[in-house]
Order: C-alpha cells, then structure tokens, then sequence
C-alpha cells in the first residue's frame, strides 16, 4: 500500500491489485470496517465513495474476488494494469468493479476473480474471460455448482429447469430429447446436454465452485 488518498474506487482497487499486501491487507480492512476501527486511507477513502450503494456488501464482494487472485503476483497484475492508459485503465478497473459489486451471490466474486487471475496469466483470452464472467454473473450459484455433471451427455427432465438456465448463459448445449411415452407407465419427456467450450473453461478456469 502506498497510503495514497484515493477517493476513486476504481483507482482504488488498481492500487490494491498492484499491492504485495492487497489482499491480506483487503481482508483486515474489512473487519476494520465492520468494527468500526480507522482504516487505511487508501480503503476508507474507498469505502466512502460506496455509501450510497450498500457498502458493507460490496466490500465483502470486493475481498471474495481479490481471495480469487492467488495464481498471479502483483507485479503481473500491475503489469497487466499498465498496458492501458490512465483513462482506459480507470474504466477498466470501473466495469470490473460493476461486474463484482452487481453479482448477486458473492460467491460469484471469488470465481470472477479466479477467472480474472487466468486473464492475467494469459490462460484465457481478455473477450472469453469477460464472456465467462458475464455467464457466472448471468446464472443461478446452484446451477453452477452441477455444472461438472455435464461433462459427459446429462439426461434432465424436461421440466427441470437447469439445463436450459446454463444453455442460456452458453456453458451447456442440448444434444438430445426423449419425448417419452404416452401409455400409462412410460417414462416422462427428457432433454440431454453436455458442456460447450466455455462450459469446460468455466470448469478448468472459475475455481471450486461448491454450495457453502
């Protein structure tokens, strides 16, 4: 931390990425937050610019997603920042910061930041790993959590929602339907799907995905 005072979150969370003790330092701030103990002014200064927008919840969001970042270093999250300029990298880390704080289950964060750290290692293209975090956001965590079912062809009822739900977000694709039967004991009508490419890169990517 350099003890700026950074009253812009999104220059804010730049700073942190580029941090040795970002993330460490995020988690304590956190408690410092939710005791009411004096912060670093880098963070308070953060916090303060989130008041009108249920704090507390996105600071939590916020540190789910930096706990995400444990394959990369801050020398290469700094220098992946650095590779745009000022005004481009104040709206990068701007939609980032979006993308975290509007999820709507932060156990979202945590993976977001898992697919983020892939970005920065090069594993994953910058458009796949924004489609992929827009298809975390876009989805159900329950879905998610099955979504390793599918790597072999799964039969669903039809009136299981699940597998349309991941179609929609682009992880699964349907590979067949049984209509059933219509006698008095048949089976009820299925659908089968299996993982698309991003389904697979999710799985390799997005980290433990897991009901807590």
């Amino acid at each position: 931390m350099t003890g700026k005072n950074i009253t812009n979150p999104s220059l804010a969370l730049i700073e942190v990425l580029g941090s040795d003790t970002g993330v460490s330092s995020f988690a304590v701030s956190l408690a410092d937050a939710a005791s009411g103990s004096p912060l670093p002014s880098i963070i308070s200064s953060a916090v303060q610019s989130f008041e009108t927008v249920r704090a507390h919840l996105e600071m939590v969001a916020i540190t789910e997603f930096l706990q995400g970042l444990k394959g990369s270093s801050p020398q290469q999250r700094a220098n992946f920042m650095s590779k745009y300029s000022t005004e481009k990298r104040e709206k990068f880390a701007a939609n980032l910061l979006l993308k975290i704080t509007t999820a709507d289950d932060v156990r979202k964060a945590r993976a977001i930041g898992h697919l983020f750290d892939a970005m920065i290692l090069s594993d994953l293209p910058e458009p796949i790993a924004f489609r992929l975090i827009e298809a975390v956001r876009r989805s159900y965590w329950e879905d998610l959590v099955t979504l390793s079912s599918f790597k072999d062809d799964r039969v669903v009822a039809s009136e299981n929602p699940q597998g349309d739900a991941l179609a929609i977000a682009g992880l699964v694709v349907m590979s067949g339907v049984d209509l059933g039967g219509i006698s008095p004991g048949s089976h009820s009508s299925t659908r089968s799907y299996r993982l698309t490419d991003l389904g697979v890169k999710l799985l390799t990517y997005g980290g433990p995905m897991e009901v807590t």
